[in-house]
């Protein structure tokens, strides 16, 4: 029984611990506004905007998309529709689902891991959360090379319950500056990040697991 209870407890802190950098790679990115600043210069050729006007677009939907954000999402220089306005605001709450999520993440992790090392001793669940947290990066960069556009339409399609997220660019121009590959890129460097924090975690265990080792000997 008590080795029943065990396996349970590490790994609820495994899937806890690949949860936390899933929400963790996702926040980052998203709030990583570099990634996007890179890339005005190419909207600029084909627009009547200038740099400082499309990065203050996206600034002010970084900014309605998270915890400190306005409750009102108007873009300083472009017009949005209703369906635009309310599709933002699903968005919206995806973002603060995520963000919330981690930080449950982050409090319970604080509170599981020394309890789990007080009973136990042990650091499995740095291995067991390492293996699956890689595993994640992995299968997305399969279904992103394999067909990046169909993945792209059916997350759409199952995280939102309306056709609002098919913008039509003369009603909501801002969908001109957020092309499909933009947001390749943001998965691209979810992954990324997911498989180093799953690398942390094996080579933290492998190192806590030599420790334990040595001191035995």
């Amino acid at each position: 029984m008590k080795m029943y209870l065990k396996t349970i407890f590490f790994a609820f802190i495994s899937v806890i611990l690949m949860m936390v950098s899933i929400t963790l790679a996702t926040t980052v990115i998203l709030n990583f506004r570099p990634l996007y600043y890179n890339h005005i210069n190419d909207f600029v050729k084909n627009s009547s905007l200038n740099y400082e006007q499309i990065k203050e677009n996206y600034d002010a939907l970084i900014d309605y998309n998270s915890f400190w954000g306005s409750d009102k999402l108007e873009f300083p220089h472009l017009p949005s529709s209703a369906n635009g306005i309310t599709h933002f605001e699903e968005v919206k709450t995806i973002f603060l689902e995520f963000q919330l999520a981690l930080i449950i993440g982050v409090i319970v992790l604080i509170l599981l891991i020394p309890l789990y090392h007080g009973l136990y001793h042990s650091y499995e669940y740095l291995l067991a959360g390492g293996i699956a947290t890689i595993f994640i990066p992995f299968s997305l960069a399969v279904l992103i090379y394999a067909n990046f556009n169909k993945i792209f339409i059916l997350f759409h399609q199952i995280a939102f319950n309306n056709d609002y997220w098919i913008f039509d660019y003369r009603t909501d121009p801002i969908i001109k500056y957020l092309p499909q590959e933009f947001f390749m890129l943001c998965a691209i460097g979810i992954s990324v990040l997911v498989f180093l924090f799953g690398i942390i975690m094996l080579v933290l265990y492998h190192k806590q697991h030599r420790k334990t080792k040595h001191s035995l000997n």
